[in-house]
């Protein structure tokens, strides 16, 4: 009996390990101005008329682009970020002054 226990134990672990699939990442990368859609920066110019991006970062799940936050200056020289959802619709919006 013991001699069958050791093989069992060892499919069912083989078993269990293929049926598990690890959660995905979240990844998060600097995107080029270059490669940002049009309705991105669209939206952030309906929401930040007088701010000057300075960076983008882009941030996926399962591979797939799911927000965009854009890193701004206002006029006033106040820093801020705007996320912006894949459609072109802003999700929210930090500013800190200096």
């Amino acid at each position: 009996m013991q001699k069958l226990l050791l093989p069992f134990l060892i499919c069912l672990s083989l078993l269990a390990g293929c049926m598990w699939e690890p959660l995905p990442d979240v990844v998060r990368a600097t995107a080029p101005f270059e490669h940002v859609p049009d309705k991105i920066l669209a939206a952030f110019v309906r929401v930040r008329p007088k701010a000057t991006i300075e960076r983008v970062e882009t941030y996926s799940f399962k591979g797939r682009v799911t927000t965009y936050r854009v890193f701004f200056r206002d006029s006033t020289g106040a820093i801020g970020e705007l996320d912006i959802d894949r459609e072109g619709q802003p999700i929210s919006s930090r500013t800190q002054s200096q």
